[in-house]
């Protein structure tokens, strides 16, 4: 039978108690910030998180949510990494144990039903990236951009989808249309100088219509 967080929290080794606080985060706030040093592992009691990555440019990805019986920094001390590699946002109000990276590694080396659970979440962290990048290194570029519009609006319901190209694709697209190219040449030319008896250039003008001599 696998093993029940709740049951293994009651049960945290006596000489780790005192080193593991009790914390509650309320939304919006950050538990933890990508490139942050990874000194610390929350486990979620309650409520849920946001996981995203951001860019210099502002912009953020969301790949991913937490909530009770969850680990947050597991990766990141156990990979020996310096800083977390994601963002963890919460969303409602969370309540979380915190403890150090050290703190951590102790009881997962002492206590074998916590190291379980937690090898268990990471695998299912894990498995969906590691899948998933197998298959986009060799997906075309719109296979991709399908792939991840289905992910971001997967519940929006609409038969709408409209896709900005850039203007070189437009004019490609245009250039394939051989009615286009009709009307750009039956387009009227401006009109072509020439030069009168005196060797003035003048504008060519149509029989009927006023010139530089008057009506002809």
């Amino acid at each position: 039978m696998q093993p029940n967080l709740s049951d293994i929290l009651s049960h945290v080794p006596e000489d780790l108690r005192k080193l593991i606080v009790r914390k509650t985060f309320l939304p919006g706030e950050f538990i933890v910030r990508k490139g942050e040093n990874a000194k610390r592992v929350y486990i979620m009691l309650k409520g849920s998180t946001r996981v995203s990555n951001e860019f210099v440019s502002g912009q953020r990805y969301t790949f991913a949510t937490l909530k009770a019986g969850q680990v947050i920094g597991d990766l990141e001390v156990l990979a020996h990494q310096p800083v977390y590699s994601a963002t963890n946002e919460a969303i409602t109000s969370c309540d979380v144990l915190a403890m150090s990276d050290d703190t951590f590694i102790r009881w997962f080396r002492e206590d074998s039903d916590f190291a379980f659970i937690v090898a268990e979440q990471l695998a299912a962290k894990m498995y969906p990236t590691s899948d998933e990048n197998g298959r986009i290194k060799f997906q075309p570029s719109l296979e991709r951009l399908y792939q991840y519009l289905l992910k971001r609006l997967g519940n929006v319901q609409t038969d709408l989808f409209i896709l900005h190209t850039s203007r070189r694709h437009r004019h490609e697209r245009q250039d394939r249309q051989p009615w286009r190219r009709e009307a750009q040449r039956a387009r009227p030319h401006p009109p072509r100088p020439r030069q009168d008896h005196h060797g003035q250039r003048t504008a060519e003008t149509a029989p009927g219509s006023l010139g530089a001599h008057g009506i002809k």
